[in-house]
């Protein structure tokens, strides 16, 4: 990273009495945006009358997207001033100061910053500064009626939330350039700008680290830093030929997004975060939605009560007796092992937070030298777990307590479970069922099937092992191990 990106950096953090004065990072050699095409697109002002100060999108009908830094001194760690926390914000308008567009006009209500945005200067050496910046805005009343941009799902590197060399755009009302005397120029219209989305290699060949006198302290100190690509919320985007044109000073917290057909297609990857303070370099740096769209998503919950995950088609795979199953893709699988070793159906372990398990221990199949699921476990916090016991009955356990068929535990809000008493008439039974919700991803079925006309009974008995049936309900988070979870790709 070159020195003149990192003074736009430094300058878009200061603290500031008005928003005209704010250097936050803008648009260089773009086009004016077609009149009414980006009406989700939002600007942060001081004051209902004040020049916008950065940028933001609307994600939900009272929730704006916008950039951490833009609220918080990345050098201290501290809010900016009330009138930049909670500022006012312009939605769906297209000039930067007279407008005359049809645009709505809030006063923020809440602002929440990311808790992971990477904020102060850690002695010779900084990892990863401005890491997570993300900021998440509550509008008041009824909420904006603009359209909303959707969101690109969640995602962890090594994926990106759009294939390296992506054509993206991004959009803001900053600095289009400079005058010979240094002051700034600015246009009336939204601009827009077309880049392409770089590789997580090419980024950190480019963007290793940065070094760079910090004039904001007295006296001056030297600083250092050191960025890693391949694990930070980091993305970058540069212009692929052509003369140089990158955000620079007043985007901060604007869209980087893959363009549909029209806004209704748009889907945003990134929130623009830093870029050259001399508005000539090719690159600039945004926040990774795909990295940050779990917290996104469960901050909206807890605002609003609605969920912002792109629709996700419900899928199911099975694990049968004598080593087979069918994947979530619909084709077949197959699993090894002799009586008594472990199986992984499906499990997520994720870098942060809770994980779950869905795990059983094998047993003798149908046929003679094939397996089955003796034992099947859920654990998502508690461990809910059955077999089949001695006397050839499927037996539920919570932990190392006993659970009654039709009766089953309370495991909380977001989890429900279903144990049937047997169900039989006329020498026939329905299958014993275990059933485990947990809303809004998973379901999974654990059953002992019922064999008509088997031979260790007249008219029909209960298998001597289990079978299950998972519905991913929502895509998981991060790619899942497992028979099941190889066979869905995150």
């Amino acid at each position: 990273m070159r020195t003149a990106l990192w003074a736009a950096l430094l300058l878009g953090l200061a603290a500031v009495a008005t928003a005209a004065d704010n250097p936050a990072p803008a648009i260089t050699l773009g086009q004016d945006a077609p009149f009414g095409r980006y009406r989700y697109m939002a600007s942060l002002r001081t004051s209902k009358t004040a020049k916008p100060f950065c940028g933001g999108t609307l994600i939900h009908p009272h929730v704006l997207l916008t950039a951490a830094h833009c609220v918080r001194a990345v050098d201290t760690g501290d809010k900016k001033p009330p009138s930049q926390y909670l500022p006012w914000v312009r939605i769906g308008g297209y000039n930067r100061t007279e407008d005359t567009s049809k645009y709505e006009l809030f006063h923020v209500k809440e602002t929440i910053v990311h808790p992971w945005f990477k904020t102060k200067y850690t002695g010779a050496v900084t990892y990863d500064l401005m890491n997570y910046d993300a900021a998440l805005m509550l509008l008041p009343g009824p909420g904006s009626t603009m359209p909303r941009i959707k969101l690109a799902g969640a995602s962890i590197k090594p994926t990106l939330p759009a294939p390296a060399g992506s054509t993206v755009t991004t959009v803001g009302w900053g600095v289009t350039g400079f005058k010979p005397n240094g002051t700034r120029d600015y246009l009336e219209p939204l601009q827009q700008l077309k880049q392409v989305l770089l590789s997580i290699d090419e980024c950190q060949k480019r963007n290793p680290q940065t070094t760079f006198t910090d004039e904001s302290v007295n006296p001056p100190k030297s600083r250092t830093v050191k960025y890693n690509f391949t694990t930070n919320s980091m993305l970058c985007a540069a212009k692929s030929k052509g003369p140089y044109g990158v955000t620079c000073r007043g985007d901060s917290g604007g869209p980087l997004f893959v363009a549909g057909a029209d806004a209704s297609q748009d889907r945003q990857i990134g929130v623009v975060s830093w870029g050259p303070i001399n508005c000539k370099e090719a690159l600039a740096g945004y926040t990774d939605v795909g990295m940050i769209f779990d917290w996104i998503d469960e901050q909206v919950f807890r605002w609003t009560g609605d969920r912002l995950r792109p629709p996700f088609p419900p899928v199911t795979g099975s694990v049968l007796a004598d080593n087979a199953g069918v994947g979530f893709d619909g084709k077949p699988v197959a699993y090894a092992g002799a009586k008594g070793d472990p199986l992984d159906i499906i499990s997520s372990v994720p870098a942060k937070g809770m994980g779950w398990f869905l795990n059983g221990i094998l047993t003798d199949g149908s046929t003679p030298g094939s397996q089955a699921l003796g034992y099947v476990a859920w654990s998502y916090g508690a461990t809910l777990a059955a077999q089949v016991d001695k006397a050839g009955r499927m037996a539920v356990t919570l932990g190392n307590k006993p659970v009654r068929q039709g009766q089953p535990p309370n495991l909380g809000k977001l989890v429900s479970v279903r144990y049937p008493k047997d169900s039989c008439k006329r020498g026939w039974c329905a299958d014993r069922l275990l059933e485990i919700t947990v809303k809004p991803f998973i379901k999974v079925a654990i059953t002992q099937p019922w064999i008509a006309g088997a031979t260790w009974g007249a008219r029909g008995a209960f298998a001597p092992y289990l079978q299950v049936k998972v519905t991913l309900t929502q895509k998981p988070a991060q790619q899942p191990t497992g028979v099941l979870g190889q066979t869905i790709v995150v």
